[in-house]
């Protein structure tokens, strides 16, 4: 596998995140009459005096900026101790190609909701619940490539599913790595279902999803590094 280390991977990873907050910046820039509008300001309504009119759009035009910016600072400027690098650097090939699909993902998400500006209001009324479920199936999607990836990962604080014990064994990580990755592939597929028959549901589904994988990738790893450490005592 090809290694990257950390400092120049965090160097392709800021170059992604840069590109993608500027797209989404422009997108914002470009749609912010239509947006102004459909807020309910006035057409001659400049962007500070609508903010403060109406603070919602502040929230239309830069949510999605912001969640990345958030995702940049903690990717970035998290520090990685000596013993994890060599895992981080094996790593850092599919942590750059996870962070490019995020970052599209972003990007669409921004087109998506500046699209919305351009319909009259009576088709967005009438399609609401569509276009939650595009759009909460594509996150679906998402995150079924994102739990292949971080369950092939090495072991790593800052990549996979980590806990105290499979930090500790290499069966314990193997082993809930494997359960995280099915059960998230399940969540997944089942939630590409959810969101077009029970669309209200979707991301209390996702949310209970991930915290049951996340309890069994810890009651896994548990149990393994324990089962180990009593063979070898």
């Amino acid at each position: 596998m090809t290694q990257i280390n950390t400092y120049s991977g965090k160097k392709k990873l800021l170059s992604i995140y840069a590109t993608g907050i500027a797209a989404m910046l422009g997108i914002a820039y470009f749609s912010a009459p239509y947006s102004i509008l459909r807020v309910g300001c006035d057409a001659g309504t400049g962007l500070i005096e609508c903010l403060q009119q109406e603070p919602k759009l502040l929230f239309l035009l830069f949510m999605m900026p912001a969640f990345l910016t958030l995702i940049a600072m903690f990717t970035l400027l998290i520090s990685v101790k000596n013993p994890e690098k060599d895992a981080i650097s094996s790593n850092m090939p599919k942590i750059i190609k996870m962070h490019i699909f995020m970052t599209i993902f972003f990007v669409i998400g921004s087109l998506l909701m500046f699209a919305v500006s351009y319909l009259p209001k009576e088709v967005v009324r009438e399609n609401v619940d569509l276009f939650k479920s595009g759009w909460f199936a594509f996150t679906a999607l998402l995150l079924l490539y994102t739990a292949n990836i971080t369950g092939k990962m090495n072991k790593s604080l800052f990549s996979g599913w980590p806990t105290p014990w499979n930090q500790k064994s290499e069966l314990a990580w193997e082993k809930s790595q494997r359960f995280v990755g099915f059960t998230l592939s399940i969540i997944s597929i089942i939630g590409m279902f959810v969101a077009f028959i029970w669309v209200d549901l979707f991301m209390y589904y996702i949310i209970g999803g991930i915290i049951l994988s996340y309890t069994g990738c810890a009651v896994v790893s548990y149990y393994v590094y324990k089962s180990e450490t009593n063979q070898n005592s």
